[in-house]
């Protein structure tokens, strides 16, 4: 028996880039069929394929789909930082201030995608 992959609200809404309240109203209208978690009633899952479907792209098999490692992700995180330490050589700039700006870019950037999703 295969299991389908199911995603929480908070889950779903950061998958197709909008916010948790969309996601809640798509439930409420029946645009998205979600199930009761048996482990907490009050929540809602929804499960992938819909919201690939939603996205526009085909639902991946389970082999195909990759699923970055925590160290995998600080490894890119570094790289990314080393990039912007090299584009500042010669500017007076530290580690910190680089990690802080590419921290703000990140959290700009996710700004951008839920005021465009609202």
């Amino acid at each position: 028996m295969q299991t389908k992959k199911l995603l929480s609200v908070q889950e779903a809404a950061e998958f197709l880039g909008v916010s948790r309240m969309k996601i809640s109203k798509m439930l409420k209208s029946g645009a998205l069929k979600g199930e009761i978690n048996p482990l907490d009633t009050r929540e809602r899952l929804i499960p992938m394929e819909q919201l690939t479907l939603l996205k526009g792209y085909p639902p991946a098999k389970e082999e195909e789909i990759y699923y970055p490692e925590p160290e995998e992700l600080a490894e890119v995180k570094e790289a990314i930082v080393q990039s912007e330490a090299e584009k500042a050589k010669g500017f007076r700039i530290t580690h910190e201030e680089i990690t802080t700006r590419i921290a703000e870019r990140i959290a700009a950037y996710r700004m951008g995608q839920e005021k465009a999703a609202s």
